[in-house]
This record gives C-alpha cells, sequence and structure tokens, in this order.
C-alpha cells in the first residue's frame, strides 16, 4: 500500500426512477443560465433531448441557448472544437450532456476549453496541469452503463488527422452532478447492458490490481465487484435484468470510475484505446476481448491480489473449500469464463480481426499502446514486444 496517494471526487449523484425531474433545480444550484446541451444523433432520435427540453422549461432562469448532436462514435478534437464555437457563438454558460462515454468525454473536453480559456484543444493535452479561470455549470445524463465517464477527471479523444489518441486529464473536466436514471438507460439491448456491465468489472479489477491504489479506490473497486458478481449470478439464473438491477448497474458504473479515475488504468485500457483509435470497433467490446489475456498474462504478478478478489465473487463457503494456491487462477478462469459466455450468447465477436482490426495495423496499435499514460501506474513496464504478443493472441 502506498503511503501516499490523492483521492478527489466531487461529482454529486443523484440517482434513482425519476432522478431526471431533479435536473433543472440542480442546474440552477451550480449557477447556470444559458445552457448548450452536447448529445449525439441517435440520443436525439430516442427522444430524450425533448425531455430535457421539457424539464429545463418548468424553470424560468434557465434557457437552453443551442443543442449539438454530432459527437461522433470516439470523438474527435475536430468535435469538441466545433462544440466549442456554438458554446461561443450562443452565449452559453453552461453544459448539459446527455449520452454516453463519447459524449461526455467531449463535454468535458469542452468545458476544459472554456474554463481556462484555451481555443485550442490540442494546447491542453497532458496531465492535470491546466489552470481554471471560469467556473462552467455542468451536468450529465447519464444513458449507458460502464466506463464510469460520467465521475472520472479523465478523457481519452481520438486526433483524426494524425490517427492517434490524446489523453486529457484535470479535476476541472469532471461534472458538477451526475444523474442516473434507470428510464435514459431502458431502451439499451440485453448485450450492451451486459456488455456495460463487463467494462464496470474489468474497470474495478483494473483498479484493484494497478499499483496506484489506495484504501479508498480500492474500496469502492471491491464493492463494485461484489455487486457486479451477484447481478451477473442472478442474470445466468432468470436470464433477465429488472429495473432494480439497472439501478445497480448505474451505481457501480459511478462506483467503478471514482476507483479507475484514482488509479488511471492498466494493460487492458492501453491496448484498447489504442485499438479503438486505428478501427471503429467498440470500445467495451474490445476490452471484453483483450482483458481475458492480460489478466492471464499479468497472472504470476497479481496472484495474491487476484486470490482476494475471488473472495468477492463466490459465496463464503465456495472460496473457503477451494485450495489457497489455487484462488487467483480461479478467479481469472472465472472472470474469463463469463465473458466469454456472454459474447458467444449474443454472438458478439471475440476476435480484434472480426472487429475489423486489420493485422496490419497491430505493430502501431502496439507502439500507441506504449505511450499511454495509463500505463504509468502499471505494476511493470511493457515493451512494444509485450504488446504485440497480446495483439496477436487477440487478434
Amino acid at each position: 500500500m502506498n503511503k501516499f496517494y490523492q483521492f478527489a471526487n466531487k461529482v454529486k449523484i443523484v440517482t434513482g426512477k425519476d432522478s431526471i425531474n431533479e435536473l433543472a433545480k440542480e442546474m440552477v444550484l451550480f449557477g447556470a443560465r444559458n445552457i448548450l446541451v452536447v448529445s449525439d444523433r441517435n440520443i436525439k432520435k430516442l427522444g430524450y433531448i425533448d425531455v430535457i427540453k421539457k424539464i429545463v422549461s418548468t424553470n424560468t432562469r434557465l434557457r437552453i441557448n443551442a443543442t449539438y448532436v454530432n459527437v461522433p462514435r470516439g470523438s474527435s478534437m475536430d468535435t469538441i472544437e466545433e462544440a466549442y464555437t456554438l458554446f461561443k457563438d450562443n452565449s452559453c454558460d453552461s453544459i448539459i450532456a446527455c449520452g454516453g462515454g463519447s459524449v461526455i468525454n467531449t463535454a468535458k473536453c469542452l468545458k476544459l476549453m472554456v474554463a481556462t480559456k484555451t481555443k485550442k484543444l490540442s494546447q491542453l493535452c497532458g496531465t492535470g496541469y491546466a489552470r481554471k479561470q471560469d467556473d462552467i455549470p455542468f451536468g450529465v445524463v447519464a444513458t449507458t452503463v460502464g466506463g464510469g465517464s460520467d465521475i472520472d477527471e479523465t478523457a481519452s479523444i481520438i486526433d483524426e488527422r494524425n490517427m492517434t489518441r490524446h489523453e486529457f486529464s484535470s479535476e476541472i473536466m469532471q461534472p458538477d452532478f451526475c444523474i442516473l436514471d434507470p428510464t435514459f438507460v431502458k431502451s439499451l439491448p440485453e448485450d450492451r447492458f451486459l456488455l456495460g456491465g463487463i467494462e464496470l468489472l474489468i474497470n474495478s479489477v483494473e483498479a484493484y490490481l494497478n499499483k496506484r491504489y489506495n484504501p479508498i479506490s480500492n474500496n469502492y473497486a471491491l464493492f463494485s465487484i461484489k455487486i457486479l458478481s451477484n447481478i451477473f449470478d442472478d442474470f445466468v439464473v432468470s436470464g433477465k435484468l429488472d429495473e432494480n438491477k439497472c439501478i445497480e448497474l448505474q451505481e457501480c458504473s459511478a462506483m467503478s470510475g471514482m476507483a479507475l479515475a484514482s488509479s488511471l488504468g492498466g494493460l487492458s485500457h492501453a491496448l484498447t484505446n489504442a485499438i479503438c483509435a486505428c478501427s471503429q470497433a467498440y470500445h467495451n467490446l474490445v476490452l471484453a476481448v483483450v482483458f481475458p489475456v492480460c489478466l492471464a498474462e499479468r497472472l504470476d504478478e497479481n496472484r495474491e491480489d487476484c486470490a482476494t478478489l475471488l473472495r468477492y465473487t463466490v459465496p463464503q463457503k465456495e472460496w473457503s473449500a477451494i485450495d489457497k494456491n489455487k484462488r487467483a487462477g480461479y478467479f481469472v478462469e472465472k472472470s474469463c469464463t463469463f465473458i466469454k459466455a456472454v459474447l458467444e450468447k449474443y454472438g458478439l465477436a471475440h476476435r480484434l480481426k472480426d472487429m475489423g482490426v486489420e493485422r496490419e495495423s497491430l505493430e502501431h496499435i502496439a507502439e500507441l499502446a506504449c505511450n499511454d499514460s495509463v500505463l504509468l501506474t502499471s505494476a511493470k513496464w511493457y515493451e512494444k514486444s509485450d504488446m504485440m504478443k497480446i495483439l496477436e493472441m487477440c487478434w
């Protein structure tokens, strides 16, 4: 355990059925007046932006000055700068993000630009040195589970011109509040729910195994792993995800996000970020394919911690009955078996080549992964050859 660590998370969580009705009140509390709504075309089609407009209109202090719905999957630096222009041209002073990770990361970087009075996002690449000059009220309405982007202070953004990704990290980027209303995730297909849950499990495991861990992030990670394991076990028996399970998944998203933000991530995230920068593959699906290989590769260096994690994924009697020297391997096998079962049940790709990742791009992906800042807190340093070995196995 590190003797020195930092843990900061200022995001107010508003959760439960119909919690969306608190949106206008929260925006006013944080000083908003003229709002830019950031979202994507799919969210607009679902009617969620109309819901937000209706709720905002109930408060005479608030007005939606503009709506930006051109956020692509993965977002991009050009997208964020385009949203920045819209924000400025329409005299906005606050942001509401309604969507998943790409939308939320776009809004976080937009807030970073506005709050620091910076016109070029590329000037803010890096970690934590940006200085805030303005307060920008910022609320999030989450429409997916997974990732924890609605909570953390980081964003990985595609640079389309150079075919790479840039990392941004600053407490300035964090939302003031996040609304977790199951109404806004009920339209997700079942496989997307479970992929989101798998991403939460991976994030929590990575946060716990990371050398930057601390008592606070550990507890968020462990509690999230315990709840997720119960949800997965219930789903295997019932084959259903009811509204309560949706709320629990949203809560785990917040907890795993806080845990991962404190520890940056790890090998799986570095590889996933690089793969998504060079393809159109979905982040959580890539993570589900890459993580089992990475976890197995790192078993020897994380054997004791993996044995501890097993205690939170099986009943006490079952844990006690397993030979202590086999507990770590049992945890790896259990985690990988469940992920594989979900991918097979829904006919999802379980190899990178089935997601459209070109074999010729693996070397470039390995180079990008080696330069990802999330590796800074890994238990060991990974060379390009290490990355290529894992990528070949996943491909």
